[in-house]
């Protein structure tokens, strides 16, 4: 029996809530495992992994990935081919009575690839709060609030439930035939896993990673330039279509509204154009210091990057129809933190024309 759920941290542009069940019965050798995954992305709800087994030798596992990569491994780069040499001798040398390692278990797939996935030589590395919260988990409590509590906070997270009596062979076979796209996700880089007897249980995980505030000045920097690269061509946004415009110019004044704005959201938690004191994005130019002819503002929650902030902003048609104001012509970028809050990270772009 397999299980999955998958799970993203809340962002606060371009979200979506989806979820989608599926099962199927897999019959092999006499023996039959019932498969069954949950893909589940809301804000913080991950899942489990459990792999049960029966004791069968760990070399079978060694000899499947073998078998199954020996013709693709001769194409990868050698570090890539190293690697997988490297744990598929761990595989092997594991004693016929015990069981191999789950993390070079995924890991080995993770390299392999399959289907339509391929493979990456960017191994998952153990997470000791994730092992934490892998652990908790096992003992009934919501995967969720088990991460919570071990301190642990994602941006994705993939968790996957094995149980078969078919040993690290079979295993090993399960991941890459009905999890390979989690497997071989190259945004994961770290893994908890908890062992109970034969009960397993693995959380794959994006850490959740923002900018420190110390980076803010290069941050706004590539946002700008973004920005900029997105303005210089013509683009719809929803049913709009814009045509190419003039770059802005950066304004320190813009970002110390934008800045006041993003620690005013992070500080109580919210999202909005509308501060926390009922001031209007307007109202904190004005009190930066900025005197204006045209005034707009884009905010945003949740990225982790200068790159996805921005994506995010365009793929929204309000956000993108401010971005592409040809009536703006300077901007001032900020964000700020907050571990406890919702988002995590808070964004504001404030957009400007001078008098």
């Amino acid at each position: 029996m397999c299980q999955r759920r998958r799970c993203t941290a809340p962002i606060a542009i371009a979200a979506t809530v989806a979820d989608d069940w599926g099962n199927e019965c897999v019959t092999r050798a006499g023996k039959m495992d019932i498969p069954l995954w949950r893909r589940h992305r809301v804000g913080r709800a991950p899942g489990v992994v459990r792999i049960k087994r029966s004791g069968l030798a760990p070399v079978q596992a060694a000899g499947l990935f073998a078998t199954a990569a020996a013709g693709a491994a001769a194409g990868r780069s050698p570090r890539a081919r190293g690697l997988f040499i490297a744990l598929l001798l761990a595989i092997a040398a594991v004693p016929e009575t015990g069981l191999a390692d789950p993390v070079d278990l995924v890991n080995a797939a993770r390299i392999q690839g399959c289907g339509e996935y391929a493979g990456t030589d960017r191994l998952l590395q153990r997470n000791e709060r994730l092992d934490a919260a892998a652990r908790s988990a096992a003992g009934g409590v919501e995967l969720g609030d088990a991460l919570s509590a071990a301190g642990y906070r994602m941006k994705t997270t993939a968790s996957i439930e094995i149980r078969t009596d078919g040993g690290d062979a079979r295993v090993a076979e399960i991941l890459v035939e009905h999890f390979c796209d989690d497997v071989t996700n190259r945004a994961f880089s770290e893994i908890g896993v908890y062992r109970d007897g034969y009960d397993l249980r693995l959380i794959l995980a994006e850490p959740f990673m923002p900018p420190r505030p110390d980076e803010m000045p290069a941050v706004a920097g590539q946002v700008l330039a973004l920005v900029n690269t997105a303005r210089a061509r013509q683009r719809r946004c929803g049913s709009r279509k814009y045509a190419a415009t003039t770059p802005l110019v950066y304004s320190t004044v813009l970002e110390h509204a934008a800045l006041a704005h993003a620690t005013d959201m992070a500080a109580n938690d919210f999202m909005g154009h509308q501060g926390s004191d009922g001031k209007t994005p307007d109202f904190r130019a004005s009190a930066a210091g900025y005197q204006w002819l045209s005034i707009g503002e884009n905010v945003a929650a949740g990225q982790t990057s200068a790159e996805e902030v921005v994506n995010g902003w365009l793929a929204s048609p309000s956000h993108c129809a401010t971005l592409m104001d040809p009536r703006y012509s300077e901007t001032g970028i900020a964000f700020a933190l907050n571990p406890h809050s919702e988002h995590g990270i808070y964004w504001a772009q404030a957009f400007g024309r001078p008098r």
